[in-house]
């Protein structure tokens, strides 16, 4: 600290109000400069001096008329511009802190929002919806949905699709290209009105679509109602058309389309593959100029490892061709669901509805806002941290 900020602070510090690390600094330059030394002893023994003085009591009337002063003067006085300003800083203090925390929960609502990968975008009206479902390791594949095919009958040959339906796979496509990995799957859930005949049609339709019924079951309810699942395999060319005309089987309760792009992980494993070939041929070489048993043994067991980690990357090739060749449709089909209306004069239970609907409705709005607030902690941090090594850097300037 400098002389002319010690001597700024030397009478805080003789009256004890100085703070604490004000304070150490002062006492450091005072420990090293004579000329401030000198200056505080004898500004120390003023204050002392000052202290001894004896208490003079005022004349009777004496505050009074000093405030009736103070008084006429201010009314003769126009307001200060300084002061008019607080005066009105002072008012618009609560309302500026409530409009500050309105802008920050809206600024935290919609980045939750934009942050939230499982609210889909509005596209432009009359094209496909293309929607981004996560896959079962965070992998993220796009699904476009489908217009309702016409209904084919079980084992007739699988028609041409007409061209909008053409341009969906076209644009599907585009989104996935045919040197990238992907495997889809779907989940299904349908209200069916037959369900023998339903079944029998979606395994028809599974057959011709050069696909197989994996696993299935069903279950009897109360009275006539049916319902049961199948998990069908079906080569990927045809997983979007086979998706479409399950559904014409009846009303869709339920639809999920969800990928994993493996493109990355297939390219890695390949590779490792290709340089462990490489390595075993080299050992084989090595193998045919090995001159003692312990070099034979040696090499023979490093080839033995590397022929282990072949054919286990081999399988893992193998497997990862199969689930992409072949996607998968988990379909659920149930006997339809009948909602009864509400009775008209039930005043209390749409009184209930309102109030659960408006809850559901700020827990939405919480779990957007937290979302939000979450989604720009990086930001709030890496700001605060700048502000504060700002503040402390000019704050040392001035010292």
């Amino acid at each position: 600290m400098k002389c002319d900020r010690v001597r700024y602070h030397l009478s805080a510090y003789l009256d004890g109000v100085i703070e604490k690390s004000d304070r150490r600094r002062v006492e450091e330059h005072l420990a090293g400069c004579a000329g401030c030394r000198a200056l505080a002893e004898e500004l120390g023994r003023n204050i002392e001096q000052c202290r001894s003085l004896p208490e003079l009591a005022p004349p009777p009337g004496f505050r009074q008329r000093v405030e009736r002063a103070v008084q006429a003067a201010g009314a003769d006085r126009p307001e200060a511009g300084w002061l008019r300003l607080s005066r009105r800083w002072g008012d618009l203090r609560g309302k500026r802190a409530a409009a500050v925390v309105a802008g920050v929960a809206l600024l935290f609502l919609v980045a939750g929002i934009a942050f939230d990968e499982r609210v889909p975008w509005p596209t432009a009206p009359g094209l496909p919806r293309v929607t981004d479902a996560v896959g079962e390791e965070g992998e993220v594949a796009p699904a476009v949905a489908q217009e309702p095919a016409k209904a084919v009958a079980p084992g007739a040959p699988v028609p041409p699709r007409d061209e909008a339906f053409g341009a969906q796979v076209a644009g599907q496509l585009t989104l996935m290209p045919r040197d990238r990995k992907i495997i889809q799957n779907a989940d299904l859930e349908v209200a069916v009105t037959d369900f023998r005949r339903s079944f029998q049609e979606i395994v028809g339709l599974t057959e011709v679509a050069g696909g197989f019924v994996e696993s299935s079951n069903f279950w009897q309810g109360e009275g006539e109602s049916r319902g049961g699942s199948l998990r069908l395999r079906v080569p990927q060319e045809n997983f979007i058309d086979l998706l479409t005309r399950i559904e014409e089987q009846g009303q869709v309760l339920q639809k999920s389309i969800h990928g994993q792009d493996v493109t990355q992980a297939y390219v890695d494993i390949d590779a490792r593959l290709r340089a462990l070939r490489v390595q075993e041929e080299r050992l084989l070489l090595i193998l045919g100029r090995a001159n003692t048993v312990g070099e034979v043994l040696q090499v023979e067991a490093e080839r033995t490892r590397v022929r282990a980690e072949i054919e286990s990357l081999t399988a893992m090739l193998q497997q990862y061709d199969r689930m992409v060749s072949f996607s998968t449709i988990a379909v659920n089909l149930v006997p339809p669901r009948e909602v009864p209306p509400p009775p008209a004069g039930d005043l209390w239970g749409r009184l209930r509805d309102a109030f659960l609907r408006s809850l559901r409705w700020l827990a939405y709005l919480g779990e957007r806002a937290l979302l939000g607030l979450f989604a720009l902690a990086p930001a709030i941090v890496l700001g605060g941290a700048t502000y504060l090594g700002v503040r402390g850097y000019l704050r040392r300037r001035r010292a």
